[in-house]
């Protein structure tokens, strides 16, 4: 009998739906890939904003881990909201152990330019790019990451090179609205400039989210 593979989103809760792990486990199905997931926090959410967050506690986290890769055999996972370092600490640790391919999804800054995570993180979060097999950073997050601002499709290209060899991982910097729609790419060294027609919508809440599911589920 064929059995669908097996992915893991390692995500906050959503309770609007629109993204975190329910925008992953719809875009899993979709795919036609089985999604576990690893809840880090829950969300009091919409499309309009956050009003609340629960942080899951670290130990119930690893936990989570165990019971689903000791039966569910996944091989790759994907990150979302990782809201503390002793959070990303146990994925690496977990990651690390169960030898995991990791897509890492940043979710540190909206699409607004709004900070979702306390800046402590952030050397965290570095460390366990270099344990990902590739990271898809928006405009804001690279320019967190890396330092520096990206005004054009010039600095956007300067800085996926930069991030590709800081970090020596795949990466997608999308440039989002700010950049003309643009997003570029370096994969296993190739350079990939990324461009399509124009959506004309505001119905972008958990695009980000969907994004590095699918990569997760076409991996």
């Amino acid at each position: 009998m064929r059995t669908r593979p097996v992915a893991i989103t390692i995500a906050g809760s959503d309770s609007g739906g629109g993204a975190g792990l329910q925008a992953d486990l719809k875009t899993f199905t979709s795919l036609g890939v089985f999604g576990a997931t690893i809840v880090t926090g829950l969300t009091a959410q919409n499309t309009i904003g956050v009003s609340k967050i629960y942080e899951v506690s670290p130990e119930f986290v690893e936990a989570q881990f165990d019971s689903v890769i000791n039966d569910l055999k996944p091989k790759y996972a994907k990150t979302g909201m990782l809201a503390s370092k002793e959070i990303i600490n146990i994925v690496k640790k977990k990651i690390l152990e169960y030898k995991l391919d990791l897509v890492l999804d940043p979710v540190m800054i909206a699409k607004s330019g709004n900070l979702l995570v306390k800046e402590d993180v952030i050397p965290s979060i570095k460390d366990l790019i270099k344990n990902s097999i590739i990271a898809t950073p928006n405009k804001f997050e690279a320019e967190k990451i890396l330092g520096g601002e990206i005004k054009s499709a010039e600095d956007l290209k300067i800085a996926a090179k930069n991030f590709y060899n800081s970090f020596s991982t795949n990466v997608v910097i999308k440039g989002g609205s700010k950049l003309g729609g643009m997003d570029y790419a370096i994969i296993d060294g190739e350079e990939l400039e990324l461009t399509y027609e124009n959506v004309n919508t505001k119905n972008t809440h958990g695009s980000g989210d969907v994004f590095s599911a699918a990569i997760t589920a076409y991996l």
